[in-house]
């Protein structure tokens, strides 16, 4: 059972390496791979004082200067990023609702396990298909939208594999102290994701490395996920007698 329970708890620690960084950092990752593009706004400045002029007949008064423009702007704004972001949880919040329900429809341990695999295996393709991507800014809306469609469909492989395993693992081996072991599990999962966040994911941001460095390290994050979400599973739907 201890064995089992460190199985789970590295597989979840390995989701949510995953679902914490993205699902925390989502709007500052659009916003800083957005390109700066040329302002049309004007510079945002202070009333300057009235001239004495301004006391003049408007016949007399001299022509107002236009207000400076600012030369570069990013291309979408904090707002903007923040809203694009929700790309991220509607595709955690699908995964668990489309992907729960197909899961508890299937009959067969086998469906079960290719269904986990194949959405896992989608997340580690979009991780790595974000890191090609991030390797240059967007330039305009429509590789913003792009990249908001690939976040949206790499956190379909995310949300069932999180809930899903280590809630039978609960429920199986904890019986009436189901809820203290699947708080164990997030414990050490929050533990191990804290540690990630700070050590892997600041760093890689702090150095100036870029953002593909980040969906890199995800993609293989994604990749031990994979493997070890899918032996728990197996664990679980196929036990072994004791």
């Amino acid at each position: 059972c201890w064995r089992q329970f460190w199985l789970g708890a590295a597989a979840v620690s390995c989701t949510t390496c995953i679902k914490r960084p993205l699902e925390t950092l989502s709007p500052l990752f659009f916003f800083e791979s957005a390109a700066l593009v040329q302002c049309t706004s004007p510079l945002p400045t202070a009333p300057p004082p009235a001239p004495p002029s301004s006391f003049l007949p408007p016949p007399l008064r001299p022509p107002v200067p236009p207000p400076p423009l600012r030369s570069l702007c990013p291309l979408i704004e904090e707002g903007e990023a923040a809203q694009l972001a929700a790309s991220w949880s509607l595709g955690l919040a699908l995964s668990v609702l489309i992907g729960g329900a197909l899961f508890n429809r299937l009959k067969s341990s086998r469906g079960k396990l290719i269904v986990m695999g194949g959405l896992m295996t989608g997340t580690t393709l979009g991780c790595a298909v974000m890191a090609l991507i991030a390797q240059t800014r967007a330039q305009t809306w429509s590789a913003v939208r792009l990249r908001a469609t690939v976040v949206f469909l790499t956190a379909l492989g995310v949300g069932l594999p999180y809930y899903v395993p280590s809630g039978m693992f609960a429920v199986q081996f904890g019986g009436k102290h189901s809820g203290v072991v699947s708080a164990y599990l997030d414990s050490v999962s929050f533990a191990v994701s804290g540690i990630f966040m700070e050590a892997v994911i600041g760093r890689a941001l702090d150095d100036q490395k870029g953002w593909y460095v980040v969906w890199a390290v995800l993609s293989g994050v994604a990749v031990a996920m994979t493997v070890l979400q899918l032996i728990f599973l197996y664990g679980l739907l196929y036990p072994v007698s004791r």
